[in-house]
């Protein structure tokens, strides 16, 4: 296999240990079992995290030998003279290439998703995710108070963001990005949502973008948060894809830059709709509504509105 002599070399795995992605998960299997023999539950979680890089890396050296073999194939294909018999070479290369490429990266999601959970579940990696969803909630909550409960607020978040790990929050941000990159590889949302059911990818990237979105709204207020999610966690996931050669991953936190919504499969905004003696929110969007689906609730009505890829979706809060 491709996998076979990048391992061999960098994980010093000779071909009678290992065929490619099932050699990591071999080697996981045993360490687990070592560990149960000497009497512990399970091998350590910096077991499996040093699987899912070592994962990730395969999958970048199994690409990178799939991009040379096409550029060998499209240098050969471009020396046919008959313009028709070149087109259809290179068509049957193109689709040779891409059936590699999904064929790829479903064995390396397999191997992924036999070794993620314990990284997943994590304390570290649980926590980061517990703070960006009680960031949201918060950040919800600023944008639908008055004036003069706004500063209040901002005390919370500012609290908020000094319990922050940065690293913790890395890592959490990587693992999505990982596992989001087999989408670059061809596999369908469906499918990456199916082999990783209990990690709602789309979702929570789709937060994290909302997150940033809004603090870049208000960051001369929270100037701390929006250096955290603006600016040094997008720097530090990119090196992280940048590192895993995971090309697709590099372009989408590339334009994050300019669109928070870019590393997302879809970007999911929330609107409601207050009682009419209420004062009222307003849900300003840029975007194009592909469905929406509205859920009747005590206070009035919740719509989730649900945005095509790539479209960018801002939201911006003020009263009617």
């Amino acid at each position: 296999m491709l996998f076979r002599s990048f391992c061999e070399i960098k994980y010093n795995l000779t071909p009678a240990d290992t065929d490619g992605f099932e050699g990591i998960a071999q080697k996981v299997e045993a360490e687990v079992a070592r560990a149960q023999a000497r009497g512990q539950s399970g091998a350590d979680v910096s077991v499996y995290e040093n699987a899912v890089k070592a994962a990730a890396e395969g999958m970048a050296a199994v690409n990178a030998e799939l991009d040379a073999q096409y550029d060998k194939e499209y240098a050969v294909i471009q020396l046919i003279e008959d313009s028709a018999e070149r087109q259809s070479a290179l068509d049957a290369l193109n689709a040779r290439y891409n059936e590699n490429r999904l064929a790829a990266a479903r064995e390396y999601a397999q191997t992924l998703a036999g070794v993620i959970v314990p990284v997943w579940e994590s304390d570290d990696i649980q926590q980061a995710n517990q703070q960006v969803d009680t960031l949201l909630t918060k950040l919800r909550e600023y944008s639908m108070a008055g004036e003069g409960e706004k500063p209040a607020i901002l005390q919370d978040l500012a609290d908020l963001s000094a319990e922050m790990d940065e690293g913790a929050l890395t890592e959490y941000l990587g693992l999505l990005t990982q596992i989001q990159s087999l989408l670059d590889g061809g596999m369908s949302e469906e499918e990456v949502q199916a082999m990783f059911p209990d990690i709602d990818v789309s979702g929570l990237m789709d937060q994290f973008a909302g997150v940033a979105d809004y603090i870049d709204l208000i960051k001369t207020d929270l100037p701390g948060l929006y250096s955290m999610f603006n600016e040094s966690l997008p720097e530090e996931v990119l090196k992280i894809a940048t590192d895993l050669d995971m090309t697709g991953a590099q372009a989408r936190w590339n334009e994050f830059a300019s669109n928070p919504g870019a590393i997302t499969t879809e970007a999911i905004i929330t609107g409601y709709e207050t009682a009419e003696a209420a004062a009222r929110q307003q849900v300003l969007v840029t975007g194009f509504i592909d469905k929406y689906t509205e859920i009747p609730s005590a206070c009035g009505s919740f719509r989730l509105y649900r945005y095509e890829r790539s479209i960018l979706c801002r939201f911006l809060s003020g009263e009617s």
